[in-house]
């Protein structure tokens, strides 16, 4: 069993991630971390699913170049799913990101304390050896300790129990992730219930519906989902490609040049306009 895992961007590897699997081995952690774990020939998704399934922690190393890459968020994917199931901890340390930056990416990870690179690779190090090591409680971005919310107050039904908000973000995201996709539907319902202007909700609940191939209804809540918050380039993405699978392709390419607008270089939305391109002829 690997104490923590890090997620980076290879962006990210000699100025952050390197220096601080090197300080964490020093203290005797055993650390999951690409150029410790990887050797020749091995499978680099299955390495990191080892690596996803093994660790007690998985510190996550949010940067511009995290939110634009691939495998980051393919890993970030991984472990959301696993906390949801398990409980165990990401650890967030926020590099060149605001808090707004983070929860445009994901409002629910955006409600975890992240320490921020800006305060000194020496303060990440001994923060994350605080939690590895004492156990401590979790806190919030708003620096109040970690409890999940308890339900709205609402006029109470006999026989129903109303989960929170928080709760049924996080299941979605997870269903949808393991391709529960009608799950993932009905939670994120559920939680538009709660709060029908989440952004969020809308944008997991349009991934579901567009691997289910209802391209429509993925467009409809990826619009409402952007006229709350218009640079919400993960929706612009999510709707370009919907409108792509519709072979509408005019609408994804504009989607996806937003979207590298809001964050350039970004793999994804590179990719759509290059398949857009080629289905135009």
């Amino acid at each position: 069993m690997w104490d923590v895992f890090i997620s980076h961007a290879w962006e990210d590897k000699e100025t952050v991630a390197r220096p601080l699997a090197e300080a964490l081995s020093r203290e005797g952690l055993k650390v999951w971390y690409d150029e410790f774990a990887l050797t020749l020939g091995d499978s680099l998704r299955r390495s990191i699913d080892r690596g996803l399934a093994k660790s007690k922690y998985g510190v996550v190393i949010l940067s511009p170049h995290f939110f634009a890459k691939e495998w980051p968020r393919r890993e970030l994917d991984g472990l959301t799913a696993r906390e949801a199931s398990s409980g165990k901890t990401i650890l967030p340390v926020w590099h060149n990101v605001t808090r707004e930056d983070v929860e445009r990416f994901s409002p629910v990870l955006a409600d975890k304390l992240g320490v921020s690179t800006a305060r000194g690779l020496d303060t990440v190090i001994q923060e994350i050896l605080r939690v590895l090591r004492l156990g401590a409680v979790p806190v919030t971005a708003r620096g109040r300790p970690f409890v999940h919310p308890p339900p709205p107050v609402a006029a109470p039904v006999p026989g129903v129990v109303r989960e929170s908000l928080f709760t049924l973000l996080n299941r979605a995201e997870a269903n949808r992730l393991a391709g529960r996709y009608d799950d993932a539907i009905r939670d994120a319902m559920e939680a538009l219930s709660i709060e029908p202007q989440n952004a969020f909700a809308l944008r997991v609940r349009a991934e579901a519906y567009r691997c289910l191939g209802r391209y429509d209804d993925a467009i409809r809540d990826t619009t409402e989902a952007l006229s709350i918050e218009p640079q919400n380039a993960f929706a612009l993405r999510e709707r370009a490609e919907a409108y792509q699978c519709l072979g509408r392709y005019d609408d994804a390419i504009r989607d996806a040049e937003e979207s590298l607008r809001i964050e350039p270089g970004n793999t994804f939305a590179l990719d759509t306009i290059k398949r857009s391109r080629f289905a135009e002829g």
